[in-house]
C-alpha cells in the first residue's frame, strides 16, 4: 500500500491480497470448457466454420472471466493499520472502503468447508453508524480470516483502554477523506 494513503503516526500491520480461492472456480471452469472445445476439435475437424465459431467463442468467456478475476485479485488489497482497516481496489480508477478502528463494533469470521480447508473465509467488520443504524464492510476470499480476526480485536481492544483514543486527523462523527 502507498504511504501516502496512511496518515501520520500510522502504521501498517497486516497487508494482504485475496485468497487464491477466489480464482480456483474461473481456472477450473476454464480447463474443463477449453479442453471440452479442443476435444471436440480433434474429434470432428471436419465440422463447419460455424460449429468453430460456436466452440472458440464458448471457449472464450471462461477464459475472460479468468482473466478478469485475476485481475480483480491482483488488484485487491485488505490492509490492517494502527488505526484502520482499509480495502485498496486499484485497478483503473482506485477505489478505498475504510473502517476506523475506534468505530468497530465487532468482527466476525464466516467459512465454508472448502475456506475452512483452504484457510479461507469472509470477514465481516460490523460498526455502529452515527444515526444508531448498523454499517459494515464485508470483505471475501480473506486469507486466515480468524487470526485477521484477532488481530483488529486486539488493536480496537487497545483503542478502547485509550491508547491512542482517536487516530491522529480523525473527528468522531465526521466523514472520512
Amino acid at each position: 500500500m502507498p504511504r501516502r494513503l496512511l496518515r501520520p503516526d500510522e502504521d501498517i500491520l497486516v497487508d494482504i491480497r485475496p485468497h487464491w480461492l477466489a480464482v480456483v472456480g474461473p481456472l477450473v471452469t476454464a480447463i474443463v470448457v477449453v479442453g471440452v472445445a479442443v476435444s471436440l476439435e480433434v474429434s470432428f475437424p471436419r465440422s463447419g466454420s460455424t460449429v468453430h465459431w460456436i466452440e472458440g467463442i464458448a471457449a472464450a468467456v471462461p477464459v475472460a472471466w479468468l482473466v478478469a478475476r485475476l485481475l480483480r485479485w491482483w488488484a485487491t488489497e485488505l490492509v490492517v493499520t494502527t488505526d484502520r482497516i482499509l480495502v485498496r481496489h486499484h485497478l483503473g480508477a482506485e477505489r478505498v472502503e475504510q473502517v476506523a478502528l475506534v468505530e468497530v463494533d465487532r468482527v466476525e469470521v464466516d467459512r465454508h468447508l472448502l475456506g475452512r480447508l483452504a484457510g479461507s473465509g469472509t470477514l465481516v467488520v460490523v460498526v455502529a453508524d452515527v444515526d444508531g443504524e448498523r454499517a459494515g464492510l464485508v470483505v471475501d476470499d480473506v486469507r486466515h480470516p480468524d487470526v485477521l480476526q484477532r488481530i483488529v480485536h486486539r488493536r480496537v481492544r487497545l483503542h478502547a483502554d485509550g491508547a491512542r483514543p482517536y487516530p491522529p486527523g480523525y473527528r468522531p462523527g465526521w466523514p472520512e477523506r
